[in-house]
């Protein structure tokens, strides 16, 4: 596998496991190193790609948003596109 292409898959297994972290233990509860043992990375490669916790959850934050908008269906205007969900997708 090409080098971006492992990038791309860890930084992606980092935020699927970060989701999932933060569903069980929110943000307060959730440590980075617990992150890594779910996603079978290292801190090193956790922190090549996120600078910080909060970094983190801004990744997890937008790859939900923008899963929520490409499956909605078309709405009106000013109405909410999705609703919000007390679980992460594990389909990540």
């Amino acid at each position: 596998m090409k080098k971006k292409e492992q990038a791309a898959r860890t930084r992606a297994v980092l935020v699927l496991a970060a989701a999932n972290n933060f569903d069980r233990h929110g943000y307060d509860g959730t440590s980075l190193a617990a992150v890594c043992a779910e996603a079978g990375t290292t801190m090193g490669a956790l922190t090549f790609h996120f600078r910080s916790k909060a970094v983190l959850a801004e990744a997890v934050a937008d790859e939900g948003s923008a899963r929520c908008a490409g499956s909605a269906p078309a709405v009106p205007p000013g109405r909410a596109r999705c609703r919000t969900s007390p679980r992460w997708s594990s389909t990540w």
